[in-house]
């Protein structure tokens, strides 16, 4: 996965729009490639694919933690 596809999937499910120059790094898991963006706040999320997304939102990373996700999320956030 690539900068551009990142930032197309960010802008096509949630409305929010990003650049390169937000990068902050990344991370490649087993099946696949995480993408680190830096925002200044909290920018409203307009989810615009509801057949891929059911709910989108804010969280902190000790929040995420006691979410479920899938396998590889579960790693990578025991990893940072």
């Amino acid at each position: 996965m690539s900068h551009d596809c990142a930032l197309r999937e960010l802008k096509e499910e949630t409305g929010i729009e990003l650049s390169k120059s937000d990068y902050t790094g990344s991370r490649k898991l087993y099946a696949g490639e995480y993408f680190f963006y830096t925002v200044d706040a909290e920018l409203p999320i307009l989810t615009q694919d509801t057949n891929e997304i059911d709910a989108a939102g804010w969280f902190t990373v000790d929040e995420m933690r006691e979410m479920r996700g899938n396998i590889d999320v579960v790693n990578f956030l025991k990893r940072i």
